[in-house]
């Protein structure tokens, strides 16, 4: 929670809380280590069979090219590097003084966490859909044949003869079996998506429009981090790890809660936040500001010397 009082054009004074910041964000971080441990653990996919002539589950094996590890590691340190330096550019043109109980703080790193937490909140709402539907819905994964290697009892495999008894012999089937049930839809693309629209949506916002160089800069970077969430789907496709429309749906539903997080719960206006150029430098160099009695008695004595 924030108080506001605005002291004059440049400077805002804010009274903030940390305590709910804290709750949430422990509440947050339990919940998504709960999501990525225990349905692996204590859940299983539903059981779906196949065709015997299903080509597409029948790709072989290979590493993924974006592991799980790497994808968290860049939705946490990406955007974050990129909203700091976003609050750096802005702190040129707004000055707010942030304080609990007494305890001033730097306003970049308090505008940081709070919108990086809300980027974070978006990836964990993405998760909190994706991972049950991938366990309601059990798809199989184009390399589902070749990590279960299934036995069949008393049934001949040909052609389109639907299989629904068999058993996976393939190696580790907890986990790894497990996984290939889990097709529809790509965790990946959601969460990469999730995390990219989140991060164009802040930076249309929080950066004020006005110096050409930054209007070049930013739909650049913008394009960026859509283009790496674009190719994070992209290689669960050529990884055999997700069919086409399981990435479709993962680029729309982790578009959707991005813009939702960043608009309706974050607070975000995508509106650009226009400012000219001696506008800044007035606010740069904190010109006084005459008020509107000032102006207009300034005005009259001039009109008075002037006759």
């Amino acid at each position: 929670m924030e108080s506001v009082q605005e002291t004059n054009k440049c400077l805002v004074q804010k009274k903030v809380t940390l305590e709910p910041f804290v709750i949430n964000v422990l509440i947050g971080t339990i919940i998504g280590i709960s999501l990525e441990t225990l349905p692996n653990l204590y859940l299983e996919p539903y059981h779906r069979g196949f065709y015997c002539n299903d080509l597409t589950i029948q790709l072989p094996y290979k590493s993924s090219t974006i592991p799980t590890s790497m994808l968290f590691t860049s939705i946490f340190f990406l955007p974050l590097a990129g909203t700091l330096i976003t609050e750096l550019y802005r702190s040129k043109y707004y000055k707010e003084s942030y304080s609990w109980r007494g305890f001033k703080f730097n306003q970049i790193l308090v505008n940081c966490f709070k919108y990086h937490a809300y980027n974070l909140l978006g990836v964990l709402l993405t998760l909190l859909l994706a991972i049950p539907t991938k366990f309601i819905v059990g798809e199989l994964r184009p390399i589902f044949l070749d990590i279960c290697n299934p036995s069949y009892d008393n049934v001949y495999c040909h052609n389109n003869t639907y299989i629904v008894n068999y058993k996976c012999l393939g190696n580790n089937y907890n986990q790894t079996v497990k996984e290939a049930r889990l097709s529809f839809f790509s965790g990946h693309a959601s969460l990469a998506m999730t995390a990219a629209v989140f991060f164009m949506v802040y930076m249309q916002s929080r950066i004020p429009h006005g110096d050409d160089l930054v209007i070049i800069i930013k739909p650049i970077i913008q394009l960026f981090a859509l283009g790496l969430a674009l190719y994070t789907g992209y290689t669960r496709i050529i990884d055999g790890m997700h069919h086409l429309h399981d990435v479709v749906v993962g680029y729309i539903v982790g578009a959707l809660i991005g813009y939702i997080t960043a608009k309706y719960i974050s607070g975000l206006k995508i509106q650009i936040d226009r400012i000219k150029k001696n506008e800044m430098e007035m606010q740069k160099v904190r010109l006084p500001l005459i008020t509107f009695d000032e102006a207009m008695r300034t005005h009259k004595t001039t009109k008075r010397c002037s006759s």
